[in-house]
């Protein structure tokens, strides 16, 4: 049996990163949902916006929907803290079967405890505030979806030529930062939308097989995501996260190699 615990943590300063252009259309939208409210085409961020009919901004007449561009810029980002744990496991069963065979198990999980990023400041005006970003789908701020729990559990049983892996990919779910969203239904009344606010846990198993063949030829056959398992659903422009899951579905790969020795 071996068991590996690592704490770390991490400071960065000066990130090179880009203004959030979403925290930009917030602070100059009034923070709303809609985009049929009015803007604020006073705030000091106003001159990052070019909205429609020559970029003319009407207080109490230009909404947010007449937003038709964000500009930003590259610039070095505020302090981030990451804190968590790594923690792997492995146990070795021998010849369990007397057929001598091996057969192994393995556990390999990440722990986010913290993921701090400080509030930015930008040209004298405060873009966002300090968040936490562990938990969170991050859908419109930096770094993304980030979950707090990533493991890999896996079954590996090997036997002269042959080797079968059985594993399990689990992502814990997140909560989408940014609320419930809203529309307006066909009376015009605005409404919430809870579409994607609670992200669901993803478990994805996998099947490999390995056959050393003769000839110096390696056989292998790949199973992934075995059970057909969709992907949770994000209120994200494709409707899931490409970093957790993908639409394919059950895909099967096979591969074939020979080497061919040196004369």
């Amino acid at each position: 049996f071996e068991a590996i615990v690592d704490y770390w943590s991490y400071e960065f300063e000066d990130q090179i990163t880009t203004v959030p252009y979403d925290s930009i259309g917030n602070a100059v939208g009034n923070g709303q949902r809609t985009g049929n409210l009015p803007v604020d085409c006073s705030h000091p961020l106003r001159y990052l916006v070019t909205f429609s009919n020559n970029d003319t901004c009407t207080q109490g007449t230009t909404v947010g929907a007449d937003i038709q561009r964000i500009k930003t810029f590259v610039i070095n980002g505020s302090p981030v803290t990451i804190t968590g744990f790594d923690v792997s496991l492995k146990y070795d069963f021998g010849d369990l079967f007397g057929m001598g065979g091996q057969l192994t198990a393995g556990f390999d999980t990440t722990l986010m405890s913290e993921y701090e990023v400080e509030g930015l400041t930008y040209g004298g005006v405060e873009v966002f505030k300090t968040y936490s970003a562990e938990g969170y789908a991050n859908q419109k701020r930096f770094p993304g979806m980030l979950s707090e729990m990533r493991a890999i559990a896996n079954l590996n049983y090997s036997q002269g030529p042959i080797n079968v892996r059985y594993e399990l990919r689990y992502t814990e779910g997140v909560e989408d930062d940014r609320g419930p969203g809203a529309a307006v239904d066909s009376t015009g009344t605005t409404v919430p939308v809870n579409f994607g606010v609670d992200v669901d846990d993803y478990y994805l198993h996998n099947l490999y097989f390995n056959w050393d063949a003769p000839w110096d030829t390696t056989v292998s056959l790949s199973i992934v995501n075995l059970l057909d398992e969709d992907p949770p659903e994000v209120r994200h422009e494709i409707n899931y996260d490409p970093y957790i899951g993908d639409p394919l579905g059950r895909t099967f790969e096979l591969g074939i190699k020979k080497s061919f020795a040196a004369k």
